[in-house]
């Protein structure tokens, strides 16, 4: 008997179905698991786990040298001068040290002063932007700095002060002089150099003022103790490594090697049409030379100067390539050129290259002196090239196999010819190796953290497949979308997805709220029509005329209007001009630029207009295939039409010479480098592994009516026959149509297609006659998995290094999986109006909100702001304002947390902290049915396994445990008695089986386990069920990878042989 598994991979989901030759159904199940990073909801950016984490630590890292600066400064005054740090701050006024900056250009400063001075560079050191980073895009916050810094530059420019200091001083004295009113000494921006210019300003004008306390050894030792600035250390290990050379890592993207090669691929795969003749062709071997050549010397090269250099005709379309010069070289030998050098040779060069690379920021001097002994150049000439801007990233391919693939293609070969005969493979090669299961991958084996997980979830479902049922014949993965793209272009998706899906939800709203019914307010067709009346400019609220219209029109009069847009109101083919009126008839037909029965690409980039006499005549004809026949003077009017369409990749769609001749098996595989990836590992394991395109997958699917298995509501009521992506159980459906898929079904749909007359849900036979009941059986049985960590803690080794002279000590020690709790740190008064401890934190009075006004600490403030709200009308537009108190600005107020209690963090500085969400939560019984509970957070439970080894007890007030329950827990509900499961009937247990989605205090919500993005707050039964500990009837079950019961609270574990839960 032939199994094949059929497995839809998504970014956090992974539906699978394992069929048999003998046209039956062995098993199939979903899985859901967290995505590799984190996706914000508004914009659809991506960011890493650590990221969060990162910031923070930075921020204590900074902190800690910070005072690690000052305790060695104070250090150094106590050496010198026998100097405390109270004898340095003496003078407590603020305003002294400003009079200090200044007046240190002209008098000594004793040494108190000298060192208080120091004291505060060291804390406020300006912004650094060191070489390196100069050379990445400036984001948007440090466009704001730099801005700042250069306005703050201008200003003292023209006060003519010749430090920050005398600038600031000269602010203060204008100020009590009835000057500048307003304008403050904070909040400005200021950068390094700016500190650094002043201190070496102070420490020359006291030498040069014969300061008999200032010699050069202490001089540099300031300069040293307050900028010190500690090297970055080598990252070399994050590099990955080339596949073709797997000792060695791949190059920089910036090296000269790397951008030659380039240049090449770029040169190797350039096409070029002639949009007057209808000729095409790639480069000939000068040509490649030249572009090649090209390239390298010219900072931006575009598509007009690539068609002179070639000599081809202006109107010629190129592929989508992007041109990209070798950006080193060009800088480089620009620089030489105006140095009057035209010839540098590659030695110099490279030698430069690699001291710009290796160079920290501070060594220009010793940059210059090498390439000056070693190269006779000039300072001059080096500053310059110190300035050069490096491109950053990594390439996928090491120095040395470039070297060994750049000869070949230097003779014209594309890559992958050169690659041959280089003796690589371009793509990867899998080995067949007959493994008992597959290797599961290592932490952080490939580079994007959501291939990585998804891939991870896809190896452990098969090698669960495995010892159930034993090993496939064949497994086929179908990849999501999303898993295919870099990661800029899925968070442009995603963006576009949620303001989709917003824009759905209002006209939802908007059709409900008129009277419409929930059934028509969710039909696909009525949102388009609907969304195409708005486009048109009609009235929104002339509800009359919208139903007249909606009869009038259809729903792919929308696309129709899209793409009338695109082509300019024009008929792409015959150049007649299409109007509004002809647009909504059934003269213009919407018409696929390659033929679908060919390609089966139903997408908007294969889509025109035509008039309907001309699609007839096209027939199953790609464009350039209908105009092989016809006069030339039509293709050249074709042509010229195309070239008006601004979308290079549709321009050619439509100049597209042929497809593939094995069109049918070409469906099935997907050559993706993920793909590659994802069969690659179990390629070792069993022999038949394919990666398969999703094009003909949703076309089956709803020509075998397997769309409306999902979309039933409580009144058996079809509401659309789109895929119902709310419920998970469509990941399995999905599988089941990868698994079943084969040449005979595509076959079957490009001959319906090519006849036109709509025969295909008539003709596509399903894999046997009773599928659609059996993939519906098997639907509404299935227990949903959901794979999320649980663990509390994980084991870690910790590494430390104490000074060069000691070993490596590792120590294997539990991390937290989490946050332990929230992150503001409060502090405990006794409160001196009502004689009460209480918690508190100081907040900044522009983010409070009316509400927390009787929060605050001082009664005199609290009176205050509610009195000027009376006067001002709202709190708003008090906060607009500065707001004084007692004639004081009042920027910050001490606010009283409402908890009781709150734990100790530190003892030594009586710190305390709010523990954070509850991480779990216990429900006791005891034998008379009388139940308690524990709600213990993550913080206590931390300290409770640490404590006692347990995070909760077994009894609690004479009551033994029932069952814990945390997020995604899954429960069996009943009415009345456990006793109404039928535990044989996964159909009753597929509408029984809930999970957590959220516990607060003792109430506890559910939700049904195939249903996604389920609300506690809006939701409703059956979707949500809410429950607390005192009435919640309900059995607690685990499920193993398959979705099969393997434990249940009321039992224990099932089966002879554990399964391991998730």
């Amino acid at each position: 008997m032939k199994k094949i598994l059929g497995i839809d991979l998504g970014t956090n989901s992974l539906g699978w179905a394992l069929v048999a030759s003998e046209n039956a159904i062995i098993d199939g199940g979903v899985i859901i698991f967290p995505r590799g990073n984190n996706v914000d909801a508004k914009n659809g950016k991506e960011s890493s786990f650590s990221q969060q984490r990162t910031v923070y630590r930075g921020a204590r890292r900074r902190l800690y040298r910070r005072k690690l600066r000052r305790r060695r400064l104070l250090d150094l005054a106590a050496r010198y001068f026998n100097l405390s740090e109270n004898a340095i701050f003496s003078d407590s006024s603020p305003l002294t040290l400003y009079r200090l900056r200044a007046e240190a250009l002209h008098r000594n400063l004793t040494a108190g002063e000298l060192f208080r001075v120091c004291l505060y560079f060291a804390k406020k050191r300006g912004f650094l932007s060191n070489r390196k980073e100069a050379m990445r895009e400036t984001t948007k916050e440090q466009g704001v700095v730099l801005k700042g810094i250069s306005e703050l530059e201008k200003k003292m420019h023209e006060a003519g002060a010749p430090t920050l200091g005398a600038f600031y001083y000269q602010l203060i004295c204008d100020h009590y002089a009835g000057k500048r009113l307003g304008e403050r000494i904070l909040e400005r921006w200021t950068s390094r150099q700016m500190y650094k210019d002043e201190l070496a300003a102070i420490l020359d004008s006291q030498s040069r003022l014969g300061n008999p306390l200032l010699n050069e050894s202490l001089a540099a030792e300031l300069q040293k103790q307050v900028f010190y600035q500690r090297p970055l250390k080598s990252a070399k290990n994050l590099v990955a490594r080339c596949r073709f050379e797997t000792a060695k890592r791949c190059m920089p993207k910036s090296h000269p090697v790397f951008q030659e090669f380039r240049s090449w691929q770029i040169a190797t795969n350039l096409t070029w049409t002639n949009p007057d003749t209808a000729e095409f062709g790639t480069l000939s071997l000068p040509q490649k030379q030249k572009l090649a050549d090209f390239l390298h010397t010219e900072p931006k090269p575009t598509e007009a100067k690539v068609k002179s250099l070639l000599g081809l005709p202006k109107r010629t379309l190129f592929n989508d390539l992007e041109l990209k010069c070798a950006s080193t070289m060009c800088q480089m030998i620009a620089l030489f050129e105006k140095n009057g050098v035209l010839n540098p040779g590659v030695e110099p060069l490279n030698a430069i290259y690699h001291s710009l690379l290796f160079t920290a920021d501070d060594s220009l001097l010793k940059m210059q002196k090498y390439l000056k002994d070693k190269f006779g150049l000039p300072y001059e000439l080096s500053e310059a090239l110190w300035g050069i801007r490096l491109e950053q990233d990594y390439s996928n391919i090491s120095h040395k196999a470039a070297q060994k693939i750049l000869p070949w293609m230097r003779k014209g070969m594309r890559y992958d010819e050169a690659c041959a005969q280089a003796g690589y493979h371009h793509s990867h090669e899998i080995k067949f190796r007959d493994l008992p299961e597959v290797r599961l991958m290592k932490t952080n084996e490939l580079r994007n953290p959501v291939v990585q997980k998804a891939v991870s979830a896809c190896i452990r479902l098969v090698n669960q497949v495995i010892r159930t049922y034993g090993k496939p014949d064949e497994v086929r993965i179908e990849l999501a979308r999303e898993l295919k793209k870099p990661k800029k272009v899925r968070e442009r998706i995603r963006l576009e997805q949620f303001q989709k899906q917003k824009k759905r939800e209002l006209y939802q709203d908007v059709l409900l709220n008129n009277n419409y019914s929930r059934v028509q307010a969710m039909s696909d067709s009525l949102l388009k029509k609907y969304e195409l009346w708005l486009e048109l400019g009609c009235e929104s609220d002339d509800w009359r005329d919208f139903d007249a219209f909606t009869k009038e029109v259809s729903k792919s009069d929308l696309e129709k209007y899209r793409l009338w847009l695109e082509a300019d109101r024009v008929s792409p083919y015959t150049g007649k001009v299409i109007s509004l009126s002809m647009l909504m008839s059934p003269e213009i037909e919407i018409e696929h630029i390659l033929p679908f029965s060919r390609s089966l690409d139903n997408g908007f980039m294969n889509k025109t207009l035509s008039e309907r006499s001309f699609n007839a005549a096209k027939g199953n004809l790609t464009p350039l295939e209908y105009y092989t026949g016809r006069p030339h003077e039509e293709l050249e009017q074709f042509r010229k039409r195309i070239a008006t369409f601004s979308n290079p990749a549709k321009r050619s769609i439509f100049l597209k010479e042929s497809l593939p001749e094995d069109f049918a098996n070409s469906q099935l595989s997907d050559t993706a480098y993920i793909a590659t990836q994802a069969i690659g590992r179990i390629s070792e394991c069993i022999e038949k592994v394919y990666a398969t395109k999703g094009g003909v997958t949703h076309i089956i699917r709803k020509s075998l009516g397997l769309n409306s298995i999902l979309h039933y509501d409580g009144n058996a009521e079809l509401i659309s026959e789109m895929k119902n992506r709310g419920d998970h159980r469509h990941h399995f459906i999905d599988a089941m149509v990868i698994a079943t898929t084969n040449t005979s079904m595509i076959q079957q749909i490009s001959r319906a297609s090519e006849r036109g007359d709509g025969s295909l849900d008539a003709e596509l036979r399903a894999p046997w006659n009773s599928f659609r009941s059996d993939v519906e059986e098997k639907a509404n049985s299935l227990l949903i998995v959901h794979r999320f960590p649980k663990k509390l803690t994980k084991t870690s080794i910790n590494r430390y290094k104490h000074d060069k002279r000691t070993s490596i000590n590792p120590q294997l020690q539990r991390v937290p999986r989490g946050s332990m709790h929230e992150d503001t740190l409060y502090g405990k008064i006794v409160n001196p109006y009502t004689g009460n401890q209480n918690y508190v934190v100081r907040k900044p009075i522009s983010g409070l909100d009316e509400k927390n006004i009787d929060k605050i600490v001082d009664g005199g403030i609290r009176n205050m702001l509610k009195s000027e709200i009376e006067r001002q009308g709202s709190w708003t537009k008090v906060v607009k304002e500065p707001v004084f108190f007692n004639g004081k600005p009042l920027r910050r107020v001490r606010c009283i947390n409402s908890s009781n209690e709150l734990p100790l963090l530190r003892e030594e500085t009586q710190t305390f902290i709010e523990p954070g969400n509850n991480y779990i939560l216990v429900i006791y019984q005891d034998d008379k049915g009388k139940r308690d509970y524990l709600s213990i957070t993550f913080f206590d439970a931390l300290r409770n396994r640490k404590a006692t080894g347990s995070i909760y007890p077994a009894e609690h007030h004479g009551k033994k445990l029932l069952y814990s329950l945390t997020h995604y827990d899954k429960f069996i509900l009943y009415k009345d008695h456990p006793e109404e499961i039928d535990w044989n009937k996964p159909q009753e247990l597929n509408e029984r089986l809930y999970h957590v989605i959220k516990f607060t205090g003792n109430s506890i919500y559910l939700g049904r386990s195939i249903l996604s993005k389920i609300q506690a707050d809006k939701d409703k039964m059956p979707i949500k069920y809410f429950s607390n500990t005192n009435t919640i009837k309900a059995v607690k079950v685990k499920l193993d990878l398959l979705g099969r019961i393997c434990w249940r609270s009321d039992v224990g574990p099932i089966g002879g042989e554990p399964s391991k839960s998730v």
